[in-house]
């Protein structure tokens, strides 16, 4: 009896996991499909992602313009009881306006965000992934000259005093930069900057 309640367990939990990647499986073919039919209606050409071109840029090229930026303003967020779950430490926060500056369609970017005094030492840094998400109405890529808003977040440590000259600093006295290291485009290419 024991013998046969074990093997339907076993075969009861081993057809749902197939059927539950089936089912996700069928919603990202439905979710491509769907993109596919935007695309046609807006009266772009729907083209197949080719295989990914790697290009490497140098300092020298200034990759820094090909995406503008400027920081908006600053602010401290205090870790709730409830956040305590998922994060694990006071944020500094900066507002900050992003320009696709490369006169292509970009799907993402990455790159890191550092905050420097004015004499030009790093204090924090972090790393960022630029994107609109699934955004049916404005499109997913980032066209040529959009701009994107987005919140830039730090870890806080209070023991560390350059964390603390930050927080207490206003943004104008500091040095916010942005080092794009990888470029996706909407045509399949991506373009790796090195510093």
């Amino acid at each position: 009896m024991i013998r046969w309640i074990i093997s339907f367990l076993v075969l009861f939990s081993f057809s749902y996991g197939a059927t539950l990647e089936e089912r996700i499986e069928a919603l990202e073919k439905k979710v491509k499909q769907l993109e596919e039919e935007i695309k046609q209606l807006k009266g772009e050409t729907v083209e197949k992602k080719k295989t990914v071109q790697k290009t490497v840029k140098n300092l020298t090229n200034n990759p820094e313009k090909l995406v503008l930026y400027r920081p908006l303003k600053k602010w401290f967020k205090k870790l709730s009881i409830k956040e305590s779950l998922w994060n694990k430490s006071d944020k500094i926060i900066i507002k900050m306006q992003f320009k696709n500056n490369t006169g292509k369609e970009v799907d993402y970017i990455k790159g890191k965000v550092v905050v420097y005094d004015k004499a030009g030492n790093p204090l924090m840094e972090t790393k960022i992934n630029l994107n609109k998400g699934l955004n049916f109405f404005k499109g997913t890529t980032i066209k040529p000259e959009e701009e994107l808003t987005t919140d830039v977040e730090f870890e806080y440590s209070g023991k560390n005093p350059k964390h603390r000259f930050v927080k207490d600093t206003p943004l104008k006295d500091l040095k916010v930069r942005f080092f794009p290291t990888e470029i996706h485009y909407s045509d399949g290419t991506t373009e790796f900057i090195k510093r």
